[in-house]
């Protein structure tokens, strides 16, 4: 019995919304909200035609911005204030530094936010070491143009390896010990050389 007594009632329901949808009241009605849904579409088509724009013209800013959805606290907007988004995003941290990619926030202890991004610092660049083999055990050698072997300091300051080893004796050279590996200061031994205490002995 209430099975068919709520079909019944939705048929009067949709009777009654036929019959208002034919009043002058319920025409415009539907035809605003008709109008509604062209213009949402038609404003959403525009709006992935501008994103393809965005990710061709600023390909590293809109990948930040893409990153940065997940990271961003939720903005309230009040009356005809515009939304944040990419175009305010790009106006608020500028062009990307050389090498920098990902956008932080001004200050730590407020979230992610408008008003509180910027672009991150270029990071340090990895450099090249080499690999000195003793035996068969590969050892991390210090890098070339910092650092120097025994060997070198001596070639360098024309004297003998004895000799260098006599100054680390006097304390006058201080080298560091990577693992098997003596290794010392390039900044340390042109100190060294500049005052006078490399002469050939």
């Amino acid at each position: 019995m209430s099975s068919y007594y709520e079909y019944w009632l939705e048929e009067r329901e949709r009777e009654a919304e036929g019959q208002w949808e034919q009043t002058p009241e319920g025409t415009a009605t539907m035809l605003a909200v008709e109008n509604g849904r062209l213009r949402a579409e038609k404003a959403a088509l525009e709006l992935k035609g501008q994103e393809r724009e965005w990710r061709r013209r600023h390909p590293t800013e809109w990948r930040a911005w893409q990153r940065l959805q997940a990271l961003l606290a939720p903005a309230f907007t009040f009356g005809d204030e515009p939304p944040f988004g990419f175009v305010e995003f790009r106006q608020e941290v500028g062009q990307p530094p050389e090498g920098v990619t990902r956008v932080v926030r001004k200050s730590t202890s407020l979230p992610y936010q408008q008003g509180n991004l910027r672009w991150g610092r270029p990071r340090a660049r990895k450099t090249a070491s080499l690999v000195t083999v003793v035996g068969a055990q590969a050892v991390q050698g210090a890098e070339k143009k910092d650092y120097l072997t025994k060997k070198e300091v001596a070639k360098r300051l024309g004297v003998s390896s004895r000799t260098v080893n006599r100054w680390m004796s006097e304390g006058l050279l201080k080298p560091f010990r990577r693992g098997q590996v003596l290794r010392f200061k390039l900044e340390d031994v042109e100190a060294f050389e500049a005052k006078g205490k490399g002469s050939r002995r």
